[in-house]
């Protein structure tokens, strides 16, 4: 079930995250693609409140495998600075395929509690387009 998401390019997940956020009525400020700097993903939610999405992907756009404890780390780190240094009140998510891969980096910090108190939120996305939402409130 989860080897069809083995094959998420970042763009593809920057791509079924927009489309989710728009489905909820958020309103997309901006997106990066590739190997463009800045976020991810800028958006704002219906009452207002700012969102921030470091996306990553399982293969590259040339479709060479991904070091996911790489991307893992090099999301985690960014989140971090966000949530205690630069933006610390607005959300700040993750977005991963849903891959056996990411699930053994993600899970001890799912269930240590680590992202609830970083405040940062998780998702796992499926090839179908499909977001699940893990970690930190989000609303």
């Amino acid at each position: 079930m989860l080897k069809e998401n083995e094959n998420l390019t970042e763009n593809d997940v920057v791509e079924y995250v927009v489309t989710w956020l728009t489905e909820k009525r958020y309103a997309i400020n901006g997106t990066c693609k590739n190997t463009a700097r800045g976020d991810d993903i800028a958006a704002t939610s219906p009452s207002g409140d700012k969102l921030f999405v470091e996306c990553k992907g399982s293969i590259s756009r040339h479709g060479n495998r991904l070091d996911e404890w790489h991307n893992t780390a090099m999301a985690l780190f960014g989140a971090i600075v966000e949530t205690e240094h630069k933006r610390p009140n607005d959300t700040h998510v993750i977005a991963v395929p849903h891959t056996h891969a990411y699930h053994s980096l993600f899970d001890p910090l799912i269930k240590s509690g680590f992202l609830i108190r970083q405040r940062i939120v998780l998702f796992w996305v499926h090839a179908n387009g499909g977001i699940d939402v893990l970690g930190a409130d989000f609303g």
